[in-house]
């Protein structure tokens, strides 16, 4: 198995319809990537594609480490430490929760000062829209990508990386962004 996830911008669509009850695990979106697109993966890929443990707040609106839950997924999305490494636990009520939900990948791992909230743009994770996805009527365009996590202090927006390549504090799960797929094989 890769040490770290292959990720790659595969298209641009709505997270769930309109709450974040249930997280990432009962998400629309997340049935999507282990459905639809990975029938659209090459059919000699998808053998070596493994499953792994992803942990999630699937609660919401909760901001306790507790809610963290695992879900297997072959086929997933990063969440907020996955990107952005672990939070100082007592610079925010939610920090806890987030750093429950993994550890920082490698490849994203960059000095820790670029990553604080609203900081200059980050080079590292800007992504600009392409012809490779799908729908590229917004094509060249900085977007923004959706991560598993939500944003704990609302019932309808899950957390994105911005368009600078910083941290946002989230967007409307019935928006449409662009989705970075990631898996492991």
């Amino acid at each position: 198995m890769t040490e770290s996830p292959v990720l790659k911008a595969v298209n641009s669509r709505d997270y769930n319809g309109g709450t974040i009850a249930g997280g990432w695990e009962e998400s629309e979106l997340r049935m999507w990537l282990g459905n639809d697109f990975k029938a659209q993966l090459p059919v000699d890929l998808i053998p070596w594609i493994h499953g792994v443990n992803k942990y999630t707040n699937n609660k919401g609106s909760n901001a306790q480490p507790s809610d963290v839950t695992a879900t297997i997924d072959e086929i997933w999305i990063p969440s907020f430490v996955e990107v952005y490494g672990p939070r100082d636990a007592e610079g925010s009520e939610f920090y806890q929760m987030y750093n429950a939900e993994g550890t920082q990948y490698r490849d994203v791992n960059v000095d820790d000062e670029r990553w604080t909230h609203n900081e200059p743009q980050n080079e590292v994770l800007v992504k600009i829209l392409s012809e490779t996805v799908e729908d590229n009527s917004n094509a060249g365009e900085r977007t923004l990508w959706w991560q598993r996590t939500p944003n704990p202090s609302t019932d309808n927006y899950f957390r994105c990386i911005g368009h600078a390549g910083d941290w946002d504090n989230g967007v409307d799960v019935v928006r449409e962004e662009t989705v970075i797929a990631a898996f492991c094989f």
